[in-house]
């Protein structure tokens, strides 16, 4: 199953770690416009980060 981690600007890094530890893979990271919320702090997400 495909991990999804929307994250802010400050996040991001946490977010591509956090994949690439848990899928070992390469993360895919793409800026966002939908109304998301960082999966760490729960403000507005700028990114989607995914395996």
């Amino acid at each position: 199953m495909e991990e999804i981690i929307y994250a802010c600007k400050e996040h991001v890094e946490m977010a591509l770690d956090d994949i690439v530890n848990d899928e070992e893979k390469a993360p895919v990271i793409t800026k966002i416009q939908q109304e998301k919320k960082c999966g760490y702090c729960n403000e507005p997400a700028e990114y989607e980060v995914k395996a």
